[in-house]
């Protein structure tokens, strides 16, 4: 599974079920603008529901 983390274009992210971050590429957190250290100190829906109502 590493690798497929590693050697892809795509954002990859694994989350626990109430939105919580396990995992996370690089490539995911250059899409969203977040380095790790911001994004495991939010969940999901600080991104969703964020973008949406700004």
């Amino acid at each position: 599974m590493e690798k497929i983390f590693s050697n892809t274009y795509d954002g990859i992210a694994i989350l626990t079920l109430d939105g919580g971050w396990i995992k996370v590429n690089d490539i995911f957190c250059d899409i969203l603008v977040y380095n790790r250290d911001e994004l495991f100190n939010m969940n999901i829906e600080n991104i969703v529901l964020g973008k949406i109502w700004l």
